[in-house]
């Protein structure tokens, strides 16, 4: 392994791990039901045009958070059985980072809006540190399923419908709808 990758993971894991033991978890639980409570409001609202009562909700944060190389993800299961990820970044902030993630966050429900492809749903963000939480968050559905990772070399998960070869084609078909996406200009959306 290369030293120098290996001083930075050391060093993002410290990071992580300092951002962790900032984080208030019942800050982000009135955030997460905060959110859900007002997206249900609006779902309601544009189904029925009548308001109805908000339902007892409440929020568990699913402890210790996953780590990756630039975001701590708690999870968040709320007692509907609905689940979600916070998705909270380590790093330094700057307003660079800040329109990078407008920017990949605009991205995503561009393609979930003219895709197929399965996109977890963003139901609320802060590109900025001045929030509820004093950090940059997106919060969104949680994918449930099996990493790929952890069974490509395992035959016995390869079997009946599950074949590498059907998972390449799924992938080659969202590819082939990634590509169909044109733009005029060269950019990023704003």
């Amino acid at each position: 392994m290369d030293r120098s990758a290996s001083r930075s993971t050391v060093a993002s894991n410290a990071t992580a791990d300092t951002l962790i033991s900032q984080l208030d978890i019942s800050a982000i639980q009135r955030l997460a039901v905060t959110t859900r409570l007002a997206q249900i409001d609006r779902d309601q609202h544009s189904t029925t045009l009548a308001h109805s009562p908000s339902l007892p909700l409440s929020c568990d944060v699913v402890t210790p958070p996953k780590i990756g190389g630039f975001h701590v993800v708690y999870s968040l299961e709320f007692s509907d059985g609905i689940s979600w990820v916070i998705r909270i970044p380590f790093d330094k902030w700057d307003s660079v980072d800040a329109r990078f993630m407008e920017t990949d966050i605009l991205s995503l429900k561009y393609i979930m809006s003219q895709t197929s492809l399965p996109i977890p749903r963003i139901h609320g963000y802060s590109c900025e540190d001045n929030n509820t939480l004093g950090h940059p968050y997106t919060l969104m559905d949680k994918i449930h399923g099996t990493r790929l990772i952890d069974v490509w070399n395992d035959p016995a998960w390869w079997t009946g419908e599950r074949s590498k070869e059907r998972f390449l084609a799924s992938l080659a078909e969202a590819m082939v709808e990634l590509a169909s996406l044109e733009f005029d200009q060269i950019g990023r959306l704003e």
